[in-house]
């Protein structure tokens, strides 16, 4: 069942339970509106057509609110003649939720209430909804302490395989500690045999003025022993 109504120059098709908005009314929130200019009526066993108006029909609803609609903006300008004109504009509207059909003064249809039982289901989802929140709240701190035990065996193997690595590692420095020491050690010894050249130059000298001393000696003693001729 629906009807067309008509309200500040629009028509509307608006049915029991529908909230539209028409051009704004001087009645308050909350209060009742009456639309009498009816264009069509149809109520699911037969139609009515207004000429323009139906007699004896109306349709009935409430004001929710008064407002304003978005912002338009109107922009004007002539080229060459510098003329630039903006203007904002925000039409004014009443919210208005439909009630009632009335026709011949009977009210031949009215928008669905709110039945308990679709209240108990929301009601029943809600209670659902929150036992398991409650339940998730609870599962939460075992799965961490899961989540931690879990962690705690992991560190614990990589300790174990860290630490062993870490002896491994130990010894390997050690050991190449060692041989850079003995490496060192030899070094150092081959340094102090070897002798400079000017500390080789000063022993060869000094080998040859040994043998010359020598072979002085030697002839010396050779010509003691040769016999002169005045002897």
């Amino acid at each position: 069942m629906y009807a067309i109504i008509k309200s500040g120059g629009k028509q509307y098709q608006v049915q029991p339970g529908t909230v539209f908005n028409v051009e704004r009314l001087k009645v308050e929130p909350g209060q009742k509106v009456e639309f009498e200019q009816v264009l069509y009526l149809n109520d699911g066993k037969s139609v009515r057509v207004g000429t323009p108006y139906l007699d004896a029909v109306k349709v009935s609803g409430t004001v929710l609110e008064n407002g304003k609609a978005e912002k338009v903006v109107i922009f004007k300008y002539k080229a060459k003649k510098d003329y630039r004109k903006k203007q904002g504009h925000r039409q004014p509207y009443t919210m208005v939720e439909v009630d009632s059909f009335e026709a011949d003064g009977v009210e031949i249809a009215r928008k669905p209430e709110k039945e308990e039982a679709i209240v108990a289901q929301k009601a029943d989802g809600a209670d659902s909804e929150a036992t398991k929140a409650t339940t998730a709240k609870e599962e939460k701190p075992k799965s961490r302490a899961k989540a931690k035990s879990g962690v705690g065996k992991l560190g614990d193997a990589a300790s174990e395989k860290g630490g062993g690595a870490v002896k491994k590692a130990s010894k390997d420095v050690a050991e190449a500690k060692e041989e850079k020491t003995a490496v060192v050690s030899a070094e150092a010894a081959g340094e102090e045999e070897k002798l400079t050249p000017v500390e080789e130059r000063t022993a060869d000298e000094a080998d040859d003025a040994t043998s010359e001393r020598e072979e002085a000696a030697k002839s010396g003693k050779d010509l003691k022993e040769e016999p002169t001729d005045g002897e």
